[in-house]
C-alpha cells in the first residue's frame, strides 16, 4: 500500500521537525542516575550529550562585579517588566525563577535570559513575589541576587502562562506549606526563616557533592512523592555545576514536609517521563537575549528550553505527570489556593 505523497510530504516534515529540536540529541543519549534522597527529597543524575556555550557569568557573579543593572522598567515600576543590561565584558546567563529583591519588590523573571556581552538595556517579563510590598527601601533602585531560586511551585506558576495571580496563589501555598507569614507577602521569607534553613542547609549539604560524584552529569530529575515535578538540564554542565547549590535549595524547599518514606520510581519510568515530555508539542518565540525559546504547555507539563546558536543553553520540565503509579487517585499535592488581597497596579 502506497502512502499520497502529501501523506508522505507531512510525515517526513513531522520527523525532520523532531530531529531539529535542541533538546533531541541530549534526551536520545541521556542515562539515568541512580537515585538519591535526602529526607523527602528523591533525585537522579542525568547525563546526556554535552555542549560547549561560550564561557559566561551567573546572575550572581555579574551583580557581585556591577556588571550586570537589573532596575525598574521607569520611577513609578511595572510589576510585570524589568529592564535589563550586561556592561560585562562576558555574556551573562539568568535562570527564570532566580529571586531578585530589592527596587519596589521582589521578582523573578518568567524566562531563561541569554545577554550578550555588553549590550544595551533589554525590557524582560517578570512576575512578583512579594505582593504586600509597592515601593523603594530608601535610595535603593536596583535590584540584588537573593541567592535563591524560587521552588518548583513558582516557577511552574510562572511558566504555566497563568499570570500575576497565579503566581501570588503559589507564593501564598508555599508560605502556608511551611507555617510561615510575611507582612509583605514575600517568597525570600521562607527561605531565611531560621527554623526551615537549619533543614535546608542539611538537604543541600547531602547533595552539595552530587555533580562531583557523577562528573559527567548534565542534568537532574526531581521526585517529590509518587512523581517527577522537575527536570533541569544544562548540556554545558558549567552552568549546572554554578547554580547546583541554589537549585539544590529550591527543590528541598518543595519536598519538605512530604512523604519521606516514599518509593524511588525506577529508571526506566525516569526514562519514559523524559521521552514524553521532549516529544510533546513545543512552540518556538523570541526572545530580548540570544537565541530562541521553546516553550511546552499540554496535559500538566509546562517546559521551557532556550537554544543559542553553539547549542542548548537550558532545558527545564516542571509540573505532574507521567510517572503516577495508577492503583492509587490522589488528590492535587498542592495545598489549595489562599484568597490574597492583591496590591494595586500603578
Amino acid at each position: 500500500m502506497r502512502f499520497p505523497k502529501l501523506l508522505l510530504f507531512l510525515l517526513l516534515g513531522l520527523a525532520c521537525w523532531a530531529r531539529s529540536r535542541p533538546w533531541t540529541g541530549w534526551s536520545e543519549s541521556c542515562e539515568v542516575g541512580g537515585a538519591r534522597r535526602t529526607g523527602s527529597l528523591i533525585v537522579f543524575p542525568l547525563t546526556g550529550e554535552s555542549e560547549s556555550l561560550p564561557r559566561c557569568r551567573s546572575l550572581d557573579a555579574a551583580l557581585m562585579q556591577d556588571e550586570l543593572h537589573v532596575r525598574e522598567v521607569r520611577e513609578e515600576g511595572d510589576v510585570n517588566h524589568l529592564v535589563v543590561e550586561n556592561r560585562g565584558e562576558r555574556p551573562v546567563f539568568l535562570m527564570a525563577g532566580e529571586i531578585l529583591k530589592g527596587a519596589r519588590q521582589d521578582r523573578v523573571l518568567q524566562h531563561d535570559l541569554w545577554l550578550p556581552a555588553d549590550s544595551g538595556p533589554v525590557t524582560v517579563a517578570a512576575f512578583c513575589v512579594e505582593h504586600g510590598r509597592w515601593g523603594y527601601r530608601g535610595d535603593k533602585r536596583k535590584f540584588e541576587s537573593s541567592g535563591s531560586i524560587s521552588n518548583v511551585r513558582v516557577r511552574q506558576a510562572a511558566l504555566s502562562e497563568a499570570g500575576q495571580g497565579a503566581v501570588w496563589d503559589s507564593v501564598a501555598e508555599t508560605q502556608k506549606a511551611q507555617g510561615v507569614a510575611s507582612p509583605s507577602g514575600a517568597l525570600l521569607v521562607v527561605y531565611e526563616d531560621s527554623r526551615l534553613s537549619r533543614r535546608l542547609d542539611q538537604m543541600v549539604s547531602d547533595l552539595r557533592e552530587l555533580t562531583d560524584d557523577y562528573p559527567e552529569m548534565n542534568g537532574v530529575a526531581v521526585q517529590i512523592d509518587e512523581r517527577i515535578v522537575a527536570v533541569d538540564v544544562f548540556p554545558d554542565r558549567r552552568l549546572l555545576v554554578s547554580l547546583w547549590p541554589k537549585l539544590v535549595r529550591s527543590y528541598a524547599l518543595e519536598a519538605l514536609g512530604r512523604d519521606a518514606q516514599q518509593t524511588a520510581l525506577s529508571r526506566s519510568q525516569v526514562r519514559d517521563f523524559l521521552s514524553e515530555a521532549a516529544a510533546g508539542h513545543w512552540n518556538s518565540s523570541d526572545t530580548p537575549g540570544r537565541g530562541e525559546l521553546f516553550s511546552l504547555h499540554e496535559g500538566g507539563l509546562h517546559g521551557q528550553a532556550l537554544k543559542l546558536p553553539e547549542g542548548l543553553a537550558h532545558l527545564q520540565i516542571l509540573g505532574y505527570r507521567g510517572t503516577r503509579r495508577p492503583d492509587r487517585v490522589d488528590p492535587s499535592p498542592w495545598p489549595p489556593a489562599i484568597d490574597l488581597v492583591k496590591p494595586t497596579r500603578p
